[in-house]
C-alpha cells in the first residue's frame, strides 16, 4: 500500500471535524503540514474526502509560527497551484462546484494571499 493510499485510507476512519476541534491539538502542526502535502499530491482520487480534509487542516495551520511558518507558506502555496488547475477545468474535475473546495480555496487565499 503506498503511502497517499494509506493515509487516504485512515482519512477515511475519521471525521476531520473532530480530530481538528480536539483541545489539546490531536496533531502536532509538522503532522498537518505533512498530511496537507501527502492530501495535496493527488486530488485526481477521493478528491472529496481530501479537500474535507484539507480545509479543516489548513485552517489549523498558522503561518506565523516561528518554526513551521515560512514551511507553512510555501507548501499552502503549491496546494493554491494545484488546486487553481483543477478549477480550470471543472468539467473534468467536479469537486470543483462543492462548498468545501470554495471554502478550502478561501483559506488559502488568506494565508498565502
Amino acid at each position: 500500500m503506498s503511502d497517499l493510499k494509506l493515509v487516504t485510507w485512515l482519512c477515511q476512519s475519521l471525521d476531520p471535524r473532530h480530530v481538528f476541534a480536539k483541545r489539546p491539538r490531536a496533531l502536532s502542526g509538522p503532522v498537518v503540514l505533512s498530511l496537507v502535502q501527502q492530501l495535496g499530491f493527488d486530488m485526481k482520487s477521493d478528491a472529496a474526502l481530501k479537500v474535507a480534509w484539507l480545509r479543516d487542516a489548513c485552517a489549523s495551520l498558522d503561518p506565523k509560527d516561528p518554526v513551521l511558518g515560512h514551511h507553512v507558506v510555501a507548501i499552502l502555496r503549491d496546494l493554491q497551484l494545484k488546486l487553481a488547475a483543477i478549477e480550470r477545468s471543472p468539467e473534468e474535475h467536479p469537486i470543483t462546484h462543492d462548498n468545501d473546495f470554495r471554502i478550502l480555496t478561501h483559506i488559502l487565499r488568506s494565508i498565502v494571499g
